[in-house]
């Protein structure tokens, strides 16, 4: 299944999880006019094609007392041994959230 082979459903479906991906199936079939299996198959072949390609949580910072932050800190080196910021790009900076 690829991205132009997506049905109006499928994506009314993909639509309604990105909007809240904790929405019951009966939620989303009752929802979209279908039956909780339609939803279940729908998915079920989402996945194996690779169109979902993972599930995922965001927890709120702070509320995980076992997370792990880093910082990496990068330098350019270039062939002849100098170092220096010229050239790295996209760096935004510090953030202080």
């Amino acid at each position: 299944m690829s991205r132009g082979s997506l049905s109006d459903l499928d994506r009314e479906l993909l639509g309604a999880l990105r909007n809240d991906g904790r929405t019951p199936f009966a939620s989303l079939a009752r929802n979209l006019g279908v039956t909780r299996a339609t939803i279940n198959n729908r998915l079920e072949r989402m996945l194996a094609t690779g169109v979902i390609m993972r599930f995922s949580v965001r927890v709120r910072e702070g509320s995980d007392p076992f997370a792990i932050h880093a910082i990496a800190l990068i330098a350019k080196i270039d062939r002849s041994g100098h170092s220096g910021s010229q050239g790295i790009s996209g760096d935004p900076g510090p953030s202080y959230d």
